[in-house]
């Protein structure tokens, strides 16, 4: 699901993906692994952008994003705080502001999502990239069985426009 040519070109160009000549469009569920995360406690994730920590300008929001990700994959804070100095070079090329020190945005993204804090530093992405997947294949094995065609794309799915609806019902029903 995840090597095919639409997740390689620029999300731009991904407007114009027609399939069976019909106009598409791209349903995006960002924060897609946290969401899951607070589902296994059975918790629908709070509202708003679950990103976003009291305290920390919005203008460090992808180092964030970034720390969130990682945090969710590495095996320990040592390994998520090591993985996280690495992209803090880039993120300052690009934005120009030094963020804090990669354990205290570890710190504050687990004592900002208390719920879910146990799956932080603890290796627990590969187990929801293997449900991500299994979900995603749900719902194109779904809309298949209908003659719909759908391209996976991430944390995000491609589909003609005439069945958005359906689509977005789909991923209501298997995520949330």
């Amino acid at each position: 699901f995840y090597c095919h040519w639409p997740q390689m070109i620029n999300s731009d160009l991904r407007k114009h993906i027609k399939i069976d000549g019909k106009d598409t469009v791209e349903l995006d569920y960002s924060c897609l692994h946290l969401s899951m995360l607070y589902g296994l406690e059975g918790m629908i994730p709070p509202d708003g952008d679950l990103y976003h920590i009291d305290g920390i300008s919005t203008i460090f929001r992808k180092i964030i994003k970034k720390a969130v990700n990682i945090s969710i994959n590495a095996e320990d804070e040592r390994a998520a705080a090591q993985a996280l100095r690495q992209e803090y070079q880039s993120f300052i090329d690009e934005v120009g502001y030094i963020p804090d020190k990669p354990s205290t945005i570890i710190s504050a993204i687990g004592y900002n999502h208390l719920p879910i804090q146990k799956y932080l530093c603890s290796g627990h992405g590969v187990h929801l990239q293997y449900l991500d997947s299994s979900i995603a294949e749900e719902i194109m094995l779904n809309l298949a069985e209908k003659d719909i065609c759908c391209l996976c794309i991430h944390d995000s799915f491609i589909i003609d426009i005439e069945h958005r609806d359906l689509l977005n019902n789909l991923i209501i029903y298997y995520i949330l």
